[in-house]
């Protein structure tokens, strides 16, 4: 969207301040400037050159979680995320967090390197902060290679592939396995472009969308080479800028959704579930893929499901903004630890590897016994007979 298109879409915000009820920092800080509709003002005015990049300006943009709740309660439908994407992109500052950050997706080599050495730290049980001991805890206890291509453990029935993301990829090995092993055996040959990358988000949400569009056009490459029914993500907010990067052609999916809509779902065989799990609707899913039926409606499918869902909200997590804003996003995340505190589920279920990360940490630090997985992993668990442990698939 060129700034012209952008402006004018902004000027359709008649200030009528709905927005405002479901704004998490809004509710936090109760200023103007942490609103929803002050964001616009503040972001047009900065596109505009009417404004300076002051900084207090400057830190009511950063605080914003992009959650994009304010979108989806807006009857004026104003494109909030793609305006406060542009006026983030004026700015000409940008933490050493952020930067960090940004680096980190962007070289995956060193992530996996991360992650090994995460590995061993584990086993030699030495000293962590809390989001380090988060993330351990998430880590696959063999960090076992992906393969390329995977057939159909059935008749076939369709081909797809699979988007791993940067942080997800060797951190969150386990739901990756876990998808691999539902959709081969619902007939999918499964394609895994070693080409791809980082989808770009965090380059797009820190002012940098120009390095976004050069990871979309990556992605798009890997895994234009072979004729898809889909692209597949896992991770929600990965799958956010996917979809919207995308251009004509295979479309992309969240993972849940497309194995609900699978033909051979119904062929699955499930074994029951014996306890009640708490489940976590991210931003990402809930307010911009508009996905949370498709996940509940999926775990239905397993015999004797029982669920509470979390009340919704953001958790704090945001793609870079618990460690940019580590005080904000704990106070957001706090009352959602109450509830699964006083809830007694000791499984959480989300979307997001963000949020997942977010909320282990969470757990580590009141002492809860909670694990925390994504649906494909809840639904691989169930399965009466698993075609093969996702620990021991190696690459081949």
């Amino acid at each position: 969207m060129n700034y012209e298109k952008l402006i004018q879409a902004a000027d359709r915000c008649v200030l009528c301040g709905l927005c405002s009820s479901h704004c998490p920092t809004y509710q936090l800080y109760q200023i103007e400037g942490e609103s929803p509709r002050g964001r616009v003002m503040m972001s047009t005015a900065l596109i505009q050159g009417t404004l300076v990049a002051e900084p207090s300006l400057i830190e009511h943009l950063n605080h914003c979680l992009l959650c994009r709740a304010c979108e989806k309660a807006c009857p004026s439908e104003v494109p909030f995320g793609a305006i406060l994407d542009t006026s983030l992109s004026h700015l000409s500052t940008t933490s050493w967090r952020s930067q960090l950050i940004e680096w980190m997706a962007l070289h995956p080599k060193w992530l996996q390197k991360l992650a090994v050495v995460a590995a061993i730290w584990r086993s030699l049980r030495l000293p962590l902060p809390p989001l380090g001991r988060a993330s351990i805890k998430l880590l696959p206890k063999k960090q076992t290679a992906i393969a390329h291509f995977y057939p159909a453990l059935q008749d076939k029935i369709g081909r797809v592939g699979l988007f791993l993301g940067c942080f997800a990829r060797p951190f969150d090995l386990q739901t990756h396995h876990a998808a691999i092993q539902i959709l081969t055996q619902l007939g999918y040959e499964v394609m895994i472009p070693p080409q791809q990358q980082c989808c770009g988000a965090l380059s797009q949400h820190h002012g940098n969308p120009q390095q976004a569009k050069q990871q979309a056009a990556i992605n798009r490459s890997a895994f234009g080479n072979q004729p898809l029914d889909a692209i597949l993500f896992t991770s929600t907010g990965c799958g956010v800028q996917l979809i919207e990067q995308s251009e004509p052609g295979t479309p992309c999916i969240e993972f849940c959704d497309f194995v609900l809509q699978s033909l051979t779902l119904k062929k699955l065989p499930l074994k029951p579930l014996a306890e009640e799990v708490m489940l976590h609707h991210p931003c990402s899913l809930s307010n911009v893929i508009q996905g949370s039926n498709a996940v509940e409606a999926l775990l239905m499918t397993i015999p004797g499901f029982k669920h509470q869902t979390l009340a919704p909200g953001c958790c704090g997590a945001a793609g870079s903004h618990r460690i940019r804003e580590p005080q904000t996003a704990d106070t957001l995340r706090q009352p959602k630890i109450e509830a699964l505190q006083q809830s007694g589920a000791t499984t959480l279920i989300t979307t997001n590897y963000g949020c997942a990360l977010h909320f282990a940490e969470g757990v580590e630090l009141t002492g809860l016994t909670i694990e925390i997985i994504h649906p494909a992993t809840l639904l691989f668990r169930h399965l009466k007979e698993p075609p093969l442990d996702p620990d021991r698939l190696l690459d081949e």
